[in-house]
């Protein structure tokens, strides 16, 4: 959106006032906030998992591996992917996917929603990878 509008002033020439340039301004950056806001527009994040119950992870036990995954990890999971399985280690790298939960019509302040933002942003990269499996478990190759 800065891109654009900074694309829009600058190619911006002497027949278009300042007054209609600011509106047109306002009128994007109004629209983008109302979309972004709109109920609608509900994000979803994802976190890699090391999963060591390699039982759950055929396709008939899909459910149970959902209701697992939700209660281990205590997020809200929606969907996963099952990534590389290592026999070896009794585990697999599985992708969970989960709603934002602040963005799903939340009526929170700009500023509320900002800090969250700046939270989800940290915890994005402090804690991208989680472990449930046991680390006395693993079998060296």
């Amino acid at each position: 959106m800065v891109i654009g509008i900074a694309l829009l002033n600058a190619l911006a020439n002497g027949s278009i006032t300042l007054f209609h340039l600011v509106i047109a301004n306002v009128g994007i950056v109004g629209i983008v906030s109302v979309l972004e806001a709109a109920p609608f527009s509900g994000r979803e994040e994802s976190r890699l998992v090391n999963y060591d119950r390699l039982d759950l992870l055929s396709p008939d036990a899909a459910t149970e591996l959902l209701a697992d995954l939700r209660q281990r990890t205590h997020l809200p999971v929606e969907r996963f992917e099952i990534g590389d399985v290592d026999l070896l280690r009794d585990s697999a790298r599985i992708t969970v996917y989960y709603g934002c939960p602040t963005s799903r019509g939340s009526r929170r302040s700009p500023l509320m929603r900002f800090q969250d933002t700046l939270e989800s942003i940290r915890l994005h990269f402090s804690s991208r990878h989680i472990s449930l499996g046991m680390d006395s478990k693993r079998k060296e190759p």
